[in-house]
Formats: C-alpha cells, structure tokens, sequence
C-alpha cells in the first residue's frame, strides 16, 4: 500500500454517496453532533471506508469526548490508513482543528492514553509531519494504540518525503 501526504488546502472529501460532503459542512459549521449522525450514517453504508471514521472521531473532538475520537481515529488507521489522505480540510474547518489541537495542548489534565493519538492524527490532517511524529512517537507507548500509530507513521513518513510522480 502506498501512502500520499493531504494537500493543502482544498476542499474536504467524503466516501460518496447521498452524504457526501453533508458531514464535512456539518463540521464546519459547528453542528458537530448532525456531522456525527451524518458520518455514521455514511459508515454504515461504506463500512471499509475510513473517511466516515475519520470524520466521526472530528465530530468527537468537536463535542469534546477525546476518548471516543482515539477510538475512531485508531479504527480508521486500522481499517483504511489511506483515508488519511484523502481528507482536504478547507480554511473553517482547519481553524476548527487548530482550536482543537490548543484545547487538547493546554488540557491541565491529559489523558496520554487518547490525548496523544488525537493529538498526531489532528497534526497530520494539518500537514504538520514533526507535530505529527512527535505525537505518534508518544502514543506508540500505549498497546491499545500500537497497529493503528504503526500505520500513522507510515503516513507521516510519505508527508515527510518529496513525492516524485502522481498520486493517481
């Protein structure tokens, strides 16, 4: 499997399907809780989709239940690691996730176990591979967290590295 790095910013994308991008606008519109219906929904009809995972464990952050997006952040690592890539946050919805990534940061009491996961999916969605690394270095202590930062890294990896060709 090869791994590609996020572009930067352009528009975000979904699994297809009726939902399509309905989750997303959801997201970046505050409504965290009708983009988690939206996703799951989404998920049900694509279950070997990561996208849909990806987004639910977003709408987690956003309704401030880290536990529950370490869950699904580490299921989509495992299930579709590619989905990582494929997101394209557009500016509302990055600004989101750097509000999200100082809230996490500045939390006076962590919970490493998730805090970490959250912390390097959220920094490889916004590009940043050294945050990103940093972060996964730190999660891959924790066994609930090990096959799915194994294939975070590997995404890091490829973000880190010039790519040479196309991604199609």
């Amino acid at each position: 499997t090869k791994y590609y790095p996020p572009a930067p910013e352009s528009g975000p994308v979904s699994s297809g399907g009726p939902t399509q991008g309905v989750g997303w606008e959801f997201l970046s519109t505050g409504q965290p809780e009708q983009a988690l219906s939206t996703f799951k929904l989404e998920a049900g009809d694509n279950p070997g989709l990561g996208v849909p995972l990806i987004g639910q464990a977003l709408a987690y952050l956003e309704m401030e239940h880290p536990i529950d997006a370490a869950k699904f952040f580490a299921h989509a690592l495992k299930l579709d690691p590619n989905a990582f890539a494929q997101i394209r946050l557009e500016t509302t919805l990055r600004s989101i996730l750097e509000n999200r990534v100082a809230m996490i940061s500045g939390n006076p009491t962590p919970n490493l176990e998730n805090d970490s996961l959250d912390l390097a999916c959220l920094h490889y969605l916004l590009g940043r591979s050294e945050a990103a690394r940093a972060e996964a270095e730190r999660a891959k202590g924790y066994e609930q967290n090990a096959g799915a930062v194994g294939n975070l890294i590997l995404l890091i990896d490829a973000m880190s590295q010039p790519q040479t060709g196309s991604a199609g």
